[in-house]
């Protein structure tokens, strides 16, 4: 069941977050000693610049110009990416009620949601422990940027990391890491390592990592892994982000470089804060940063929006920014309903987030909910990864950080409990399954190791085999894909593979010289294959001729174009292009044709014919001109219609906030007949459905027999049948509706809360009592007679077909012999009309017994 709960919120002005400071600039530089330079040849007053990380080239510059000088920037040949600076905002969602303690980890129905329905976290405490290290004795860190801790509080007080190379407030900089006294962690506010701080924070880090097994309070997902703290607090920038992630960055660099001796092994870090609205155009030095962390061996893992939108069409940060290494996440509510943004391309997975208990300032505990608390369980996953993985794996990880990132990421993707509410409108169509992911990490059988991340790239007889990682030799096994055995090469890392076939597909096994190991198999098509036209464009001549302009593959030299009429059977009428165009002669009036191309190509050989695409010939009759009344849905995020079938007609419409109108010709609907027709819902809810047709063309579907079906969707996404056109119908363009709504039919003329509606433009054509097809070669007589029917079907062969009554119920299905046979319905059925379908969606015929 689904409840609609109505919220009285106390709302403040935000409308300063998300714009960009005046006269504020974030540059990323080819170098850090331009900034001279660069801050010479602007124009205006600026401020002196200030570093944001240390050793590195990211600077923060201000002027007092109110003139837009980004372009200026760009322009710059010392900069390498430039943006404004802007103000961001967490994401909380206000507590309601303290909603039981912690069922997330494991829910026995306590919160009141289904049991079972949680994190799966016992079976990763089991093979994990807390997460305090790896198998190969490495401390486990998370790092978590926010508005700081309480490092008093007792479930995060022992959990706090701190730099041991460094010694507090003696404005001594002992471990030589661009950061004075940075023993707690680090504010990037105040530039010192004060981090004492919110609640927001609090909530976040114990939720991650809080201290368990100790008798007090709570515990964090990973509960022994320690927690790297960076205060930015939330009155902030995008500049001030650069720079809490460069310090984190500093920490695992420091910590790869010295194996171990210096920094902090950080295997994620936690952002429960975005940019509402925003879009990675405009922040591309934040976006790039992800990258950066993962090449280090860092994921980074951030909320999406608390609203309940498409990010893809709303915009979002960070939830929009393309890193490999960036995990988006959302929230979820005890009843595994979504409660956040979405996106099937930039949002991963979903994580029980919404009134769930963790620590508070004070030394207190309480409930605290959004996806800013459905996040920091997933970072915590990363650290029980990390501690349950075998032995070769972190060899692996120390060797290819970044390599290691990935591994986890995918595995963590793959392995997530599939979601209702999720499905199809995140990347994994999951949430987190904790106890999976440290079961299904990957182990390598020998330490003699591979990174996952070789490239091939082709070329027209060969390719060039990379991999950032890896500057050893070789072996490599190749063969084609039928061919056998494989052939033996010995090669670099950064080798080129000649004197290939052009458009062959090849197998490869690689494997390390080092010694026996697991091999990584890839599979490449060389280039320069001969393809149909990708795409063409369609034009009307001074004299109604129809032309088609093919553009052609780059390796064409010239194309071809076969049509007939859809579903004829007929002969394909082929036509060769001039100078790429094709020019089709007069053709009937207002009927559909599929067609195809084809290339010729340089070296002699042809193309196959192309995927089938349909036109529809001109002479079309107007849709009708009448008002129909409107009949809006509203608050349609889970309601709506995907996909509509209408004889041949289809078209997946998809969520249109309520109210679709497709007012082109889709159909010619002949009286007297009955189409198939299909629906497809967007989710999986328990919707109901009508259809009405104007039958009588006044405006309205309110008269006798407009009601064409109704019907519910009974757990399945779609519903299929036939519509029946009557023959009482008036000839002419009319209109059909389609309306769906959630839990009760959709009543005419209403404006519905979950519901759609969809209106389509067709054309009823005269019935007659002789049923002939478009080609004049599909014939059933007499009409009427006592059940002894002759067929004439298009031609010789056999046809499989389907009785329908006027329902829609399939009676009997068999096969007849064309090209012309008998139908025997005596004392089978009760006198009256039916339905003859040959194949699965050709139209019904009728017969009147």
């Amino acid at each position: 069941m689904r409840f609609l709960l109505i919220s009285c919120w106390l709302l403040f002005s935000a409308s300063l977050w998300g714009q960009a400071l005046p006269g504020e600039y974030i540059v990323l530089l080819h170098k850090q000693e331009q900034i001279r330079q660069l801050i010479a040849k602007l124009p205006g007053h600026w401020a002196a610049p200030e570093l944001l990380i240390p050793q590195s080239s990211y600077f923060l510059l201000k002027t007092n110009s109110t003139n837009d000088l980004l372009p200026k920037l760009w322009a710059q040949p010392e900069v390498k990416m430039a943006q404004r600076n802007r103000r961001l905002k967490y994401r909380q969602i206000p507590n309601d009620s303290l909603l039981g303690q912690q069922w997330q980890h494991q829910n026995t129905g306590q919160a009141g949601g289904p049991a079972g329905l949680d994190h799966n976290a016992v079976p990763a405490w089991q093979l994990a422990g807390g997460g305090d290290s790896s198998r190969l004795g490495d401390p486990i860190v998370l790092a978590i940027v926010d508005d700081g801790v309480e490092k008093t509080h007792p479930d995060l007080a022992p959990a706090i990391w701190q730099n041991q190379a460094e010694i507090p407030n003696n404005q001594i900089d002992e471990d030589q890491n661009g950061y004075v006294d940075d023993f707690w962690g680090w504010n990037s506010n105040s530039q010192n390592d004060q981090i004492q701080g919110g609640n927001h924070g609090s909530a976040v880090a114990a939720l991650a990592a809080g201290r368990g097994n100790n008798a007090t309070g709570i515990a964090g997902l990973a509960w022994n892994s320690q927690l790297l703290i960076v205060r930015n607090d939330f009155n902030t920038t995008e500049a001030n982000i650069l720079a809490a992630y460069g310090y984190i960055l500093r920490q695992r660099q420091g910590y790869n470089q010295s194996n171990g001796q210096e920094g902090a092994f950080v295997v994620a870090c936690n952002s429960s804060w975005g940019l509402d609205y925003a879009w990675p155009s405009s922040a591309p030095l934040w976006c790039g940063f992800y990258d950066s962390l993962g090449q280090a061996g860092i994921l980074s893992v951030a909320a999406t929006t608390n609203n309940d939108v498409n990010v893809e069409t709303a915009g979002d940060l960070p939830s929009l920014c393309s890193s490999d290494y960036l995990i988006v996440v959302t929230n979820l509510n005890r009843f595994g309903l979504r409660a956040g943004g979405y996106g099937a391309l930039s949002v991963d997975l979903g994580a029980f987030g919404d009134g769930v208990f963790t620590a508070q300032n004070g030394g207190n505990y309480g409930s605290f909910g959004g996806t800013s608390a459905a996040t920091p369980s997933v970072t915590g996953s990363i650290a029980l990864a990390y501690a349950a993985a075998c032995p070769n794996f972190m060899q692996w990880a120390k060797r290819w950080p970044a390599a290691a990132a990935l591994a986890v990421k995918t595995t963590l993707l793959q392995s997530g409990t599939p979601g209702g509410s999720l499905q199809t409108i995140t990347t994994s169509s999951s949430y987190l399954n904790a106890g999976q992911l440290v079961q299904q990490l990957p182990c390598p059988t020998d330490s003699c190791l591979l990174p996952p991340d070789f490239y091939l790239q082709a070329f027209d007889e060969g390719f060039y085999l990379y991999s950032p990682h890896y500057e050893d030799s070789l072996q490599v096994l190749l063969r084609t894909d039928a061919s056998f055995p494989w052939d033996t090469l010995y090669l670099s890392s950064r080798d080129t593979l000649a004197n290939l076939a052009h458009c062959q597909r090849y197998a490869l096994k690689i494997y390390p010289i080092c010694g026996p190991s697991d091999s990584l198999l890839l599979y490449l098509s060389t280039t320069d294959c001969c393809l149909p036209p990708q795409s063409e464009s369609w034009s009307l001549s001074a004299n109604q001729e129809r032309e088609l302009l093919a553009h052609l593959p780059t390796n064409a030299a010239s194309s071809a174009l076969r049509f007939r009429p859809h579903n004829s059977g007929q002969p394909w009428q082929q036509l060769a292009a001039i100078d790429s165009l094709f020019v089709l002669p007069l053709l009937d009036s207002c009927l559909l044709f599929e067609y195809q191309l084809q290339s010729h190509c340089l070296r002699g050989d042809s193309s196959d014919w192309g995927p089938l695409h349909f036109f529809r010939s001109e002479g079309c009759p107007a849709c009708s001109p009448l008002q129909y009344c409107n009949m809006q849905g509203l608050q349609n995020t889970f309601d709506w219609i995907e996909r509509i079938r209408l004889g041949q007609y289809e078209l997946q419409s998809g969520n249109n906030g309520g109210y679709f109108w497709q007012d082109s010709l889709v159909l010619h609907w002949p009286i007297g007949q009955s189409i198939p027709f299909e629906v497809e819902q967007g989710d999986l809810y328990q919707e109901s459905l009508r259809i009405w047709l104007d039958l009588n063309a006044d405006g309205d579907f309110e008269d006798a027999d407009e009601l064409l079906y109704q019907g519910q969707f009974n757990g399945s996404n779609l519903i299929l049948g036939q519509l029946y056109l009557p023959q009482q119908a008036q000839p002419g363009p009319s209109r059909l509706r389609i309306a769906l709504r959630w839990n009760q039919y959709p009543e005419l003329c209403q404006q519905h809360q979950n519901a759609e509606t969809e209106d389509y433009c067709l054309y009823l054509t005269p019935y007659t009592s002789t049923i002939v097809s478009e080609n004049q070669t599909l014939k059933i007589w007499p009409q009427p007679n006592s059940g002894q029917f002759q067929l004439r079907l298009p031609k010789a062969g056999t046809f499989s077909y389907t009785l329908y009554n006027l329902q829609g119920q399939a009676l009997e299905t068999g096969a007849v012999q064309g090209p012309n046979t008998s139908l025997n319905l005596q004392n089978k059925y009760p006198a009256g009309q039916y339905f003859l379908q040959l194949g699965p969606w050709s139209s019904p015929l009728m017969l009147i017994d």
